[in-house]
């Protein structure tokens, strides 16, 4: 039904075009010079008319696009298979440091769906591996921001105490992807690294 509407919209934009194409690449305002006294007033308000018309048609479609545009990408936690890339994972780790890359994978366990980067949305609960070159960084809505650093670390900003850093055995045990550079649950605030001793 969604595809059918799209397709009217954009039928709708093609007429549209067609009719405005005239005040753009026509002769039509070269004619209205050469019309009389009488003749220019009908000329006028017939041409803002057909622009009306023909804008009116158009604007539906390129509202569609635009806000299309804006739609954030849900963020998947997909597996590489290294093999099939002609890699173990020491010889990927081995690549991504000649490449100058880290992979960095992030559980959301916030309860909240996280904004990354002003384009993606890491559901609740769910996972994703980032790749990120040195210099660059993840931006989180709720605040935490990874930092990419010259030697390829990660420095954490994290004003709530929510990031939670995982270690080898960690990442072993619950199967998370072995070629990652680092691994970190987002948690609820104060249930992170930096949670205060008593």
């Amino acid at each position: 039904m969604k595809k059918v509407f799209v397709n009217f919209l954009f039928v709708l934009a093609v007429i549209g075009l067609v009719i405005l194409a005239p005040f753009f690449f026509g002769n039509s305002f070269n004619s209205y010079n050469r019309l009389g006294r009488q003749g220019v007033g009908e000329n006028w308000f017939s041409r803002f008319l057909t622009f009306f018309l023909g804008t009116y048609l158009v604007l539906p479609y390129l509202i569609y696009l635009i806000s299309k545009g804006y739609k954030k990408k849900v963020l998947q936690g997909e597996k590489l298979a290294l093999h099939k890339m002609g890699h173990n994972v020491k010889s990927y780790f081995e690549f991504k440091a000649k490449k100058g890359f880290v992979e960095i994978y992030v559980q959301n366990q916030t309860g909240d769906t996280l904004i990354v980067n002003r384009r993606s949305l890491l559901e609740n609960e769910k996972w994703h591996v980032f790749k990120a070159k040195k210099h660059h960084s993840l931006y989180f809505s709720n605040g935490i921001v990874f930092n990419i650093t010259e030697e390829r670390h990660v420095e954490l900003i994290d004003q709530r105490n929510q990031v939670i850093g995982l270690g080898d055995e960690y990442i072993r045990k619950h199967g998370i992807p072995e070629y990652v550079n680092h691994a970190f649950i987002l948690g609820k605030p104060n249930q992170g690294d930096g949670s205060p001793q008593e």
